[in-house]
């Protein structure tokens, strides 16, 4: 993984958390009923670094600036009404939002074949197989969860009767983005080299393959 990209996409995603939260502070007393969903967006964008800077994990850069931008996205469009007043807005940030869900899903089920101990074996169109129904899982229970937040708090998260179709093509689409990214990334290399490159916390590594209990006699 290269430093130099790890390190500019650390300095955008902290440049847009902290921004994020900092206008979701001023913007408070308008619009107080998404400050904590934008506050949170804007935690989310430190994420990735916060890991990278604990060693727990290091996501690639790509995708460590992506996760920033999708929640960066996100917050600003509530902060600032987008979604109501662009009518092409949640569109894009649902298409972002489910790349990031999709490559997360990826980069999980490697994780788990490679620490499995050859329990699991995804074949390559069997890996992209499970990515995807994953994604599109996620996605639906996703519209759920909108629907039953505007019903029970009187949000208004589905803003239209064709709200929900339009996102679920959007989450395909997403999936999609996700599925091409993926294979490009997996090209020349194994399972073993995705994951070992990021760096992933030995005691959690330990975990994973079962042998956090073990001594070091």
């Amino acid at each position: 993984m290269s430093t130099k990209a790890s390190s500019v996409a650390d300095v955008l995603s902290v440049f847009l958390g902290i921004a994020l939260m900092a206008i979701s502070i001023i913007a408070a007393g308008s619009v107080s009923r998404t400050f904590f969903t934008s506050f949170f967006c804007g935690a989310v964008c430190l994420v990735p670094y916060l890991l990278r800077r604990a060693r727990v994990i290091e996501l690639p850069a790509m995708l460590t600036f992506v996760i920033a931008l999708a929640s960066a996205l996100h917050g600003i469009g509530l902060v600032t009404d987008a979604y109501t007043t662009l009518s092409y807005y949640d569109t894009i940030t649902h298409t972002l939002s489910s790349t990031v869900i999709g490559l997360l899903v990826f980069y999980a089920l490697i994780c788990v074949q490679h620490y499995a101990g050859g329990r699991v074996n995804f074949t390559g169109r069997g890996l992209a197989l499970f990515t995807a129904l994953i994604t599109l899982t996620f996605s639906v229970y996703w519209e759920v969860m909108e629907f039953s937040s505007d019903e029970l708090t009187g949000s208004m998260t589905q803003y239209s009767p064709y709200d929900t179709l339009t996102d679920l093509v959007c989450d395909s689409v997403g999936t999609f983005i996700a599925s091409i990214w993926a294979g490009f990334t997996m090209r020349g290399r194994t399972i073993a080299d995705a994951v070992e490159e990021l760096n992933i916390n030995e005691k959690l590594r330990r975990t994973a393959t079962g042998d956090a209990g073990d001594s070091d006699e």
